[in-house]
């Protein structure tokens, strides 16, 4: 009973190689048939092999499901990489609602001084040359501040403009 058939190994073979039964000579065959020991090792190897298949196929079918490894790891890096640019990017944000703000402020001032004092843009130029010839200081100082609204208005437009295309790359 514990002896083993001298064929054992060559049926081990065969199974492991995938040739049994139709693979293999028919003399092994007819050996397996009248050994108990060989036909027993021969049934236990094929179920085994066929529990190990639907096993591999199972085990296929579980990681049907689940994404690649590589492209797990490559979304948390652009997940990681755009929580790093969102942090990044706030204060900019900042920035260019404050210049925008100061923008609409210098421009919202310009345009209700201008209502006030009429709508005449280049009158401060006659009334700064008339006060440079009589030294006229009110009138001076009406055309500067024209002039000083121009300018902190362009400086303002231009300020929104930078910050808009400094966003924008």
């Amino acid at each position: 009973m514990l002896r083993a058939c001298a064929r054992e190994q060559e049926l081990a073979e065969a199974v492991r190689s995938g040739h049994w039964p139709l693979g293999c000579e028919p003399e092994l065959r007819a050996h397996v048939e009248g050994c108990r020991r060989c036909g027993e090792m021969a049934m236990l190897t094929a179920a085994f092999q066929q529990a190990r298949a639907q096993a591999v196929g199972a085990a296929d079918l579980t990681r049907a499901g689940l994404p690649n490894a590589g492209l797990l790891w490559w979304r948390a890096q652009l997940r990681r990489r755009n929580a790093a640019m969102a942090r990044v990017n706030r204060p900019l944000a900042g920035a260019q609602g404050f210049a925008l703000l100061a923008m609409v402020i210098a421009v919202t001032a310009l345009a209700g001084w201008q209502a006030r004092h009429g709508v005449d843009w280049l009158g401060w130029w006659d009334g700064v040359r008339r006060a440079m010839a009589g030294m006229d200081v009110p009138a001076m100082l009406h055309g500067a501040n024209t002039l000083g609204f121009v300018v902190v208005g362009s400086l303002a437009l231009l300020g929104g403009v930078a910050a808009w295309l400094a966003a924008e790359r």
